[in-house]
């Protein structure tokens, strides 16, 4: 088994699972439970990894560059761009911390041993690297 994809979150490694078994590729899921039971521990354990038998390697790859090259919509259903250089091809599960409210949040998890209660949403361009948010 060959690992095709790694993910940080349940949701994301099923949804990349049903696609390549609907084209055909058998594949499965590495480290699902220790992350989906203790959300802190994927750091130790490189999150979930997708897998796939070598002999449909290729194909699963294409499958997957093809869903991450897929355009980005926000919620009222329009074409998230990049606002620097026009680009749709948009990562939509960046998270930032870095902001005050993410260094609070982080320092009280810290003191009192707890998981992390805020991070800030944000778009990132995977062509020229941009971080930028939504305008309201």
């Amino acid at each position: 088994m060959i690992t095709v994809k790694t993910v940080d979150n349940p949701i994301d490694a099923h949804l990349i699972k049903t696609k390549l078994e609907s084209a055909g590729v058998l594949c499965q899921l590495f480290d699902e439970n220790i992350v989906t039971h203790n959300p802190l521990l994927p750091v130790a354990v490189c999150s979930i990894k997708v897998n796939v038998a070598a002999k449909d390697y290729e194909h699963a790859a294409t499958l997957v560059e093809e869903m991450d090259s897929a355009a980005s919509y926000d919620e009222p259903d329009e074409l998230v761009v990049c606002p620097n250089c026009d680009c749709t091809s948009i990562d939509n599960k960046f998270y930032s911390q870095n902001d005050i409210r993410s260094l609070l949040a982080s320092l009280f998890s810290l003191a009192t041993m707890s998981y992390p209660i805020y991070v800030s949403k944000r778009y990132r361009c995977k062509k020229c690297d941009t971080v930028f948010d939504l305008p309201q």
